[in-house]
């Protein structure tokens, strides 16, 4: 029995970039994870497992596609469940080539009865393949609609296409916000002397690629629009797309690694300077209004026993928090970090506004 398919396939282009963006996203979630490792177990050797993860979430990718679209030899469920028996072997296989033939004890510290380095990476490699799973489960069902359809089919279609794209945007914010979180534990926490320090690129790449992903989402809800609209859609419409995407971010990119830091006030410390000058700005109206009134008590009543002139507040002892070693920032510092600030937070809101 034939049935119609929502969906069209994406380009072999489209495909092989989309599951590119997810290997990358979940091997920064990784990278974040093993520094936190290595801060409890220093001698833990870790060089592979980036590599191994990302290889796992690309093959789940592909056997998510493959058993949507595919033509099955047996029951999806059977199919997964042989391709978790397989990665469960391989990982335990290049476990074993990275320890080598010596005894475990003697040169693995944290192998026990219990082997837990053999734990924890099966735990990764499982939580990378699940959300690898999922992610890719969302974006096939934003792939392109079929312009044949029916106009009420395509509704449908569209309105499932914006639940799938909700579900995958609150997925990736769950694992940045998690990722953020272990990037500043660690960079908190008492660091020996002599220590490597962790880099934070791989939370500056893990956002940056979850942007080029919500933007070429954002390009799969206005396909459906644009159906619903009769509106003719070139080819090269999704090429350009993710193009202007990069090179929009890129530049962004640039402009914030090239412009200057060494006069920028922290956002607490900018809000501080700001809610100081609102209240001096508050002091000052109410001095205005009492000096203007004891001026017309003044003319009417000349001869009335009155109190001496309004005096001028003293301004409230609040600053922006400095270091002991810093010197306070002068106006043009804190003028400069406002607008810093000001611009910061507009081009965040348009792109929450654009991309979400």
């Amino acid at each position: 029995m034939n049935t119609v398919r929502p969906s069209r396939r994406d380009s072999v282009f489209t495909t092989l970039t989309n599951y590119l963006i997810v290997g990358g996203l979940l091997t920064c979630a990784v990278v974040g994870v093993l520094q936190l490792g290595l801060k409890i177990a220093p001698a833990w050797n870790v060089g592979y497992i980036p590599w191994l993860c990302f290889s796992v979430a690309l093959e789940s990718a592909y056997m998510t596609r493959y058993v949507r679209y595919g033509k099955l030899p047996a029951p999806w469920y059977v199919l997964r469940g042989v391709e978790v028996v397989t990665l469960f072997l391989i990982t335990r296989s290049v476990l074993g080539l990275v320890r080598g033939p010596q005894s475990p004890p003697a040169v693995h510290p944290l192998y026990s009865a219990f082997d837990n380095e053999l734990f924890a990476l099966v735990l990764m490699v499982a939580l990378v393949w699940l959300a690898s799973w999922l992610l890719t489960s969302n974006l096939l069902n934003l792939e392109v609609i079929d312009p044949t359809l029916d106009r009420e089919i395509i509704k449908d279609v569209a309105e499932a296409q914006v639940s799938s794209r909700q579900s995958l945007i609150t997925f990736m914010a769950i694992i940045g916000v998690v990722l953020a979180f272990f990037a500043a534990l660690i960079h908190t926490s008492p660091q020996p002397e002599r220590a490597t320090p962790y880099s934070l690129w791989h939370v500056l790449v893990y956002f940056l690629l979850a942007l080029i992903l919500i933007g070429r989402t954002r390009l799969a809800l206005l396909r459906a629009g644009w159906m619903w609209e009769n509106v003719p859609i070139g080819r090269g419409v999704g090429g350009r797309w993710i193009t202007y995407i990069v090179l929009l971010l890129i530049v962004a990119l640039s402009v914030a690694v090239v412009l200057p830091t060494q006069y920028s006030l922290g956002l607490l410390g900018t809000l501080g300077y700001i809610f100081s000058l609102i209240v001096a700005l508050i002091q000052v109206i109410i001095y205005v209004l009492m000096a203007l009134i004891y001026a017309l008590l003044s003319l009417f009543l000349p001869n009335v026993q009155r109190a001496s002139p309004p005096q001028m507040p003293a301004p409230l002892p609040f600053s922006a928090p400095e270091t002991p070693s810093a010197a306070p920032p002068t106006i043009s510092e804190f003028a400069q970090s406002l607008i810093f600030w000001i611009v910061f937070l507009v081009i965040a809101g348009y792109v929450a506004a654009q991309y979400l």
